[in-house]
């Protein structure tokens, strides 16, 4: 006889619990340079996070927001980004391709 075995769907959301968590996984998918990762990064922090929060937090309409990042339907702007970023307790940093380089 043979066992059944249960699996569930990974969702990265579920493993996001601090504000090092996320800082590490935006920068991941910022560094990949990805425009598709990025978004889809933010969309799990959002997720993980909770939508309502963050948009009450940010003063962005929440169906807005999921129509750009969880619908995948769009791109969000610098202004989105920033304020997603900062209510995530986290910042945007920008450094010389090179120093990164030499960091590795």
């Amino acid at each position: 006889m043979t066992e059944k075995i249960t699996t569930r769907q990974f969702d990265m959301a579920n493993y996001l619990h601090s504000e090092e968590d996320i800082a590490a996984y935006l920068k991941f998918a910022f560094e990949s340079g990805d425009n598709k990762k990025i978004s889809r990064a933010l969309a799990t922090a959002l997720k993980a996070k909770g939508m309502l929060a963050t948009a009450k937090k940010t003063s962005l309409n929440r169906s807005s927001l999921y129509k750009t990042l969880i619908s995948h339907e769009g791109m969000p702007n610098i202004v989105t980004v920033n304020k997603l970023v900062r209510s995530f307790g986290c910042y945007l940093s920008v450094i010389p391709a090179r120093q990164r380089q030499l960091s590795e």
